[in-house]
C-alpha cells in the first residue's frame, strides 16, 4: 500500500481515498491481532490527521491536500502513538532536503507543488521499521 502511495502520488499528486481506507481497515485489523492497544492507535489517527486537518483548515487546502488528512489517519492507525512522530518527523524532513535539492538543481521553483504523500509513506515505512528504536532514543536523549 505504501509503495502504490508513493508512485501514484509522485505521479498524480493524488492519494487515493480507496487505497487510504483499505490501509486504515487492514492496520485495524492486523494491530488488534497483534494486540495494539486501540486507544494507541486512536491517538496516533487524532494526531497526525488532526495536524494535518489543521493545516488543511488554517491554508484552506494550498499547504496540505485531503489526501494528506487521511493518509494521516491511516499512519496513526498503523503506527500508533507516540510511533507516529518520527513518521512524521521523517516524512517532513525528507521533503525538506528533496524540495532544497531541487530547488539548488533548479529543476523546481519556489511556488512548486510537492506530491507530500510519497514523504510521508518514506516517513510510514522507516518508522514502521525502526521507529520504537528512534522514540527510544529521542526520550532517553531528553532525560
Amino acid at each position: 500500500l505504501l509503495i502504490i502511495i508513493f508512485v501514484y502520488d509522485l505521479l498524480y499528486q493524488e492519494i487515493l481515498p480507496a487505497v487510504v481506507w483499505f490501509g486504515v481497515l487492514a492496520g485495524l485489523g492486523f494491530n488488534l491481532y497483534l494486540g495494539v492497544s486501540v486507544l494507541a492507535m486512536l491517538w496516533g489517527a487524532l494526531a497526525a490527521g488532526g495536524f494535518f486537518f489543521l493545516q488543511f483548515v488554517v491554508s484552506k487546502g494550498r499547504w496540505i491536500g485531503g489526501g494528506d488528512v487521511r493518509m494521516g489517519i491511516m499512519m496513526g492507525v498503523w503506527l500508533g502513538w507516540p510511533l507516529v512522530l518520527p513518521a512524521l518527523f521523517i516524512a517532513y524532513f525528507a521533503g525538506a532536503i528533496v524540495s532544497l535539492l531541487l530547488l539548488i538543481l533548479r529543476k523546481k521553483a519556489w511556488a512548486s507543488a510537492t506530491p507530500f504523500g510519497t514523504y510521508l509513506a518514506v516517513g510510514t515505512f522507516f518508522a514502521l521499521l525502526w521507529g520504537e528504536r528512534i522514540v527510544g532514543w529521542y526520550v532517553k536523549v531528553l532525560r
